[in-house]
């Protein structure tokens, strides 16, 4: 067995503690004076029964906020700051950060990347990524290694996992385990055709983005939801449609904080037509009070629309197709094209949906325009 136990300690719904007048309660009985002090006490009880029995806490980098015991190990998530403050602390650290050592963000913009996070990161970022930033080089002992993680909530399937594990994590194992200085991109490129060769030889289903072609879309071809960009980029996931039972899915690209697109530098005509597909996707995400900074449009209409803004996304919107069409299909649906006014030349086109109720939440799967 090893060494470490991991009690994790991010996350904790300490909107829910203050509410609680029987945490209020605790904490009047231990004497601590916050939400943060009372994950502390648990942290360090934690951190004395692993020590007792021969074994050493480790947790995410929120336990930095209560206090953690002497022995205790951080794994640092949010960037490298934890990490950071773990070390100079005295504590050892493991360097995890989001979004580059996540791996079930995308590996590339392609529409048949598997659903994971909305982020890219590709496997140059995870090959560039540098385990020992300036402030950490003088805490350099404390620095027990580099984790990446593979959060399968959204990656339902082995094959999809072994997707986005390969060959990034060949990357994190090279920076993980060299010198310093000794690095080099270039030459772990021209070494990766076989280490690709290995997997391939043992089913591994690995991806192969690193070498395709970067993807182009023309101004009249469908630009696909992972061509999109979101408006403000909060929590921007790609989530597969749940429907139809049978079959291939789409996978859409949206911000669930705020369900909003924008296409840059859309050529208009006098006579542009716009199509859109869209699909919706159950709202089941556990964001604790974060729920209420989710603004919703209101619809005209029973079924909702979706709204086309020019240039910017405020103000009167120059097109609306009803949502009606799409109201009873739990797949992609193929709205009527409309009209889309407007100066010729390139605009931008900002899309958003009005709806009543978060659950389902509408995703765009496609937009097209025609001259």
């Amino acid at each position: 067995p090893g060494q470490f136990i991991h009690v994790g300690g991010d996350e904790a719904v300490k909107d829910q503690w203050k509410a609680s007048a029987r945490v209020h309660e605790r904490m009047r009985e231990l004497g601590v004076a916050s939400e943060d002090a009372l994950q502390g006490y648990f942290t360090h009880r934690m951190g004395e029964y692993l020590r007792a029995h021969g074994r050493r806490l480790v947790g995410w980098d929120e336990i930095l906020k209560g206090g953690v015991p002497p022995d205790a190990a951080v794994m640092s998530w949010r960037g490298v700051q934890g990490a950071i403050a773990a070390a100079a602390a005295g504590h050892d650290a493991v360097l995890s950060p989001d979004p580059t050592l996540y791996l079930d963000s995308r590996q590339g913009r392609s529409p048949s990347e598997p659903p994971g996070r909305g982020t890219v990161e590709t496997l140059a970022d995870v090959y560039h990524f540098d385990p020992l930033p300036g402030p950490l080089a003088g805490d350099q002992a404390h620095v027990l290694g580099l984790q990446g993680n593979l959060w399968t909530e959204h990656v339902r399937t082995e094959e999809r996992a072994a997707y986005m594990t390969w060959p990034r994590a060949a990357a994190l194992a090279e920076v993980g385990w060299s010198p310093p200085g000794r690095l080099d991109w270039s030459d772990f490129t021209l070494r990766l055709p076989a280490e690709l060769r290995r997997l391939k030889s043992l089913g591994v289903h690995y991806s192969d983005d690193v070498f395709a072609p970067p993807r182009s879309v023309g101004p009249h071809d469908r630009h696909m939801s992972q061509d999109l960009k979101t408006c403000t980029g909060k929590l921007v996931l790609s989530l597969e449609d749940d429907a139809p039972i049978e079959g291939a899915r789409a996978v859409f690209l949206i911000d669930i904080m705020n369900p909003c697109w924008m296409l840059p530098a859309a050529e208009l005509s006098p006579t542009s037509r716009l199509t859109v597909a869209v699909g919706q996707v159950p709202f089941n995400f556990q964001i604790g009070k974060d729920i209420e900074a989710i603004k919703l449009d209101p619809p005209r209409t029973a079924a909702g629309e979706l709204e086309v803004r020019l240039d910017s996304c405020d103000g009167d919107p120059v097109a609306v197709l009803p949502l009606a069409p799409a109201a009873d299909n739990d797949a992609v649906t193929e709205l009527p094209p409309v009209s889309v006014p407007g100066a010729p030349g390139a605009h931008d086109l900002c899309f958003r949906f009005t709806q009543r109720t978060l659950d389902p939440t509408w995703a765009i799967d496609w937009v097209q325009l025609s001259p």
